[in-house]
């Protein structure tokens, strides 16, 4: 502990004192710098925490789990009132006898043979047992986040449901990059009553078994629902969700090809999706098949929620919408875009613009209710010459997009949706007639041109989430989470502590003790 001064300062304080030990429920620890010795680092958390009886939650701090026996792990497995656990798995380690010294010609050797790119491979019972083993004393638990690194694995044997199972009071469920065999649609049905739940880029997860939860009424406890590149070949299932699910006030859907539509269904009535109780819907296609239309299944759902099958829907975020068809049926507003937004599309990192429809016709509604409901063919304004080159064509040569997105850059849809703002301003809503005494008229002053529906009570946002990013698509997921722990922090003004100094004056080394602690970045919490 004499790496770490103020966590052996806090450990003995929490030891010594009792009363101050019962009433820590939260612990945020230093960053953890590549100077520290991790172990060293994990085994000072692990006695602090050991010494809250009444422990609840590891703020800010990550560590990756490799199946082998860690410390830390431990003591947060022993604290029967914690309430949030955060999961980063690693490929399974084995332990391994010594092995015979070797050159330094054979460990370079021995370096290049080994794999940059680890599949995922199966547990064995030891390690299956102890990771399971970690859950059985957490009888309030709340919240629970699985991610999975590279070749990280919890299979087989179905761990994920098997570990929730004993956690009688979770609520919020969060999974990511997990593999077919960790999770899969029926680990899905034997989720219990949650309030949130969080999928993304899971290979078991389908329509089918998506259709299939939305029947059970334990869906109906469901407020926040994410799902993340899950490829749902239909929009079927998602309607049934929004059907189904009495109690879901967030929608989060983010894939990179748009659903079809099922061709058994006929779609002459509206609404063909609807939801009495969803209040805001993400809606991400980040990579179409025609950048400069809607696809088929947007349109349903600009259709639905115009003819007002989504009574408390309040806010909406669609990144790509090439048509403004959503953005139509929000709420006017003068500016959507930035200031600096058109700067930032100057730099080598800027998103590619999407091009424009080029023959322009007269616009007009899917429903014919609204001319500004974006025809395929409105004319855009040009964008300061920062729209790109068209991308590569692709079949029936539409342009399509090359490699797919993991999400659309909120800069490029602000400033489209602002183009398409400054272009309806010049289809006036109304005229004003000036005449004189004889009532000859003068002068026909044009006025009320806008984008969106005065009377709508939906705001169309296109600002990413608190601590989000803007190339991110406004979301925050745990991949996002450990980079920003892991981002390069060189160069940043970091505190040591010398704001608490008596005087800028020379000090020496024992006045230094008092005042100063490892150098660190400014502490910023994110929360999925």
């Amino acid at each position: 502990m004499l790496e770490f001064p103020r966590l052996a300062l806090l450990r003995r304080t929490l030891r010594s004192s009792q009363q101050i030990a019962v009433i820590v429920k939260t612990l945020r620890v230093p960053v953890l710098t590549p100077s520290m010795n991790k172990d060293n680092y994990y085994n000072a958390v692990a006695s602090i925490i050991m010494a809250c009886p009444n422990f609840e939650r590891l703020v800010a701090l990550y560590p990756a789990y490799d199946h082998l026996f860690n410390r830390l792990f431990y003591a947060l497995s022993s604290r029967n009132k914690l309430r949030h656990m955060d999961w980063v798995l690693e490929p399974a380690s084995l332990p391994t006898p010594p092995a015979r010294p070797m050159s330094s010609r054979g460990s370079q050797l021995r370096s290049r043979l080994t794999p940059l790119n680890i599949a995922p491979t199966n547990l064995n019972a030891m390690q299956s047992d102890a990771w399971l083993d970690l859950h059985s004393n957490w009888s309030h638990l709340t919240t629970l986040n699985i991610h999975a690194l590279p070749g990280g694995a919890l299979t087989p044997n179905n761990l994920v449901v098997q570990a929730i199972a004993q956690l009688p009071k979770l609520k919020n469920l969060f999974l990511s990059n997990l593999s077919h065999a960790a999770f899969n649609d029926e680990g899905l049905m034997a989720l219990p009553a949650l309030k949130t739940l969080s999928m993304t880029r899971l290979n078991g997860i389908t329509g089918r078994g998506i259709s299939a939860f939305a029947n059970r009424p334990e869906s109906r406890s469901i407020t926040r629902l994410d799902m993340r590149h899950l490829n749902i070949e239909s929009l079927a299932p998602i309607c049934r969700v929004l059907a189904t699910c009495m109690s879901l006030e967030t929608l989060i859907f983010v894939q990179a090809r748009a659903p079809a539509m099922p061709a058994e269904d006929m779609f002459c009535l509206m609404p063909y999706a609807a939801s009495l109780s969803l209040r805001f819907l993400h809606w991400d296609i980040t990579t179409p098949s025609d950048p400069s239309r809607a696809a088929p299944s947007d349109v349903i759902l600009a259709r639905s929620i115009e003819a007002e099958g989504f009574p408390a829907l309040r806010s909406v975020r669609v990144p790509a919408d090439p048509e403004g068809i959503f953005q139509a049926l929000c709420r006017p507003v003068e500016r959507i875009d930035l200031p600096n937004d058109r700067f930032r599309l100057t730099s080598p990192r800027a998103p590619a613009l999407r091009s424009p429809p080029a023959t322009p016709t007269s616009a007009k509604s899917i429903t014919g209710k609204s001319p500004f409901l974006a025809s395929p063919s409105t004319p855009f304004p040009a964008l300061g010459g920062m729209v790109t080159t068209p991308i590569s064509a692709g079949p029936g040569g539409s342009e399509a997009f090359v490699d797919a997105r993991l999400s659309s850059h909120l800069v490029e849809a602000r400033i489209l949706a602002q183009a398409r703002i400054e272009n309806a301003r010049q289809f006036p809503r109304f005229f004003a007639h000036v005449v004189d005494e004889q009532g000859r008229l003068i002068e026909k002053v044009a006025m009320g041109g806008f984008m969106g529906e005065l009377q709508s009570k939906i705001e169309y946002v296109l600002l990413p989430d608190r601590h989000a990013t803007d190339a991110a698509g406004g979301l925050l997921d745990m991949g996002h989470i450990l980079a920003a722990r892991d981002a390069e922090i060189s160069g940043l003004d970091l505190c040591t502590g010398r704001w608490n100094m008596m005087t800028e004056a020379a000090y020496d080394k024992k006045d230094r003790e008092r005042w100063w602690h490892a150098e660190s970045p400014r502490w910023t919490h994110m929360e999925l």
